[in-house]
């Protein structure tokens, strides 16, 4: 997978995330189901360090464009903003990436409150 830009859907998994969100949707399901099978289709990015953030990242981008949240992808948004040891090494890594993702969770956080 890859990353080549700051915006979040300049992102290989972001953009897989999208796809599969936007299917359902146009499949007809709500926002809320289309979250939680999202969510279940990308399970192991749940679980895995590197791909979480931008997992969550991505689907709650999607879903606060239509005003909808789920607890469980509130819950989720809440721990990657709370998990230092993403921010600490994203940080080290690519500063630009770091300040356009740390924008990014504090305005999804905004919107959700």
């Amino acid at each position: 997978m890859g990353t080549w830009g700051t915006e979040i859907f300049e992102d290989d998994l972001a953009l897989d995330i999208k796809d599969t969100f936007e299917d359902l949707i146009s499949e007809g399901k709500s926002v809320e189901e289309a979250i939680g099978i999202t969510m279940e289709e990308f399970e192991d990015s749940l679980e895995d360090s590197d791909e979480c953030p931008t997992m969550v990242l991505a689907l709650s981008t999607l879903t606060l464009e239509s005003g909808v949240i789920t607890e469980e992808l509130k819950n989720q948004l809440n721990k990657v903003a709370n998990d230092t040891e993403y921010w600490d090494y994203l940080k080290e890594e690519d500063e630009e990436l770091y300040e356009a993702r740390m924008c990014m969770v504090k305005q999804l956080l905004k919107k959700t409150s």
